[in-house]
């Protein structure tokens, strides 16, 4: 046959690469966003099969669970006790035309997203942008709009928040 398909991989990973973990680690901060327990989650990915066994897999969740809790505690921390919501924006720009789309994660007046990856200039976007649109849709309400991701360096979380914090 002229194509035979891909390869199936059979074997259990031993090493994961960056990219891996972050979707590992992207995955699990997920699900505790969404309510599920830590350990849990962590487990969940356990019976995925994308973990190494045994000792090479546990040494990887330790680091996971250090990195992935100061995220999601800020996260939380931040959120508040509400569920998220989003918002449709349709703003006239002029000339005929419009820009319109939806701004989710927003927990009041805040928009507040997570993720496993670390701060970046990505990131100054992924803020600013909501905020920008939110206020040009309703310009009389004081949005603000932030980021909690890894630090930059070494352990722990990072925040970048553009507009009125209270």
């Amino acid at each position: 046959l002229p194509d035979e398909g891909d390869e199936v991989a059979d074997m259990m990973p031993l090493d994961l690469g960056g990219l891996e973990q972050w979707a590992i680690g992207d995955r699990v901060l997920r699900a505790v966003l969404r309510g599920a327990d830590p350990s849990h989650a962590i487990q969940m990915e356990w019976r995925r099969g994308t973990i190494p066994p045994k000792q090479l897999g546990l040494q990887l969740l330790d680091g996971l669970k250090e990195g992935l809790a100061p995220i999601a505690t800020q996260a939380l921390s931040v959120r508040g006790d509400g569920a998220g919501t989003s918002r449709d924006v349709d703003i006239d720009l002029g000339d005929g035309r419009r820009l319109r789309g939806t701004v989710a994660d927003l927990y009041g007046r805040r928009r507040v997203s997570a993720t496993y990856s670390r701060l970046g200039p990505r990131h100054h976007l992924d803020a600013w942008l909501p905020i920008l649109a939110l206020c040009a849709a309703d310009p009389g309400v004081d949005w603000s709009s932030g980021v909690v991701a890894r630090a930059r360096e070494g352990k722990g979380a990072a925040a970048l928040v553009f507009g009125r914090v209270d």
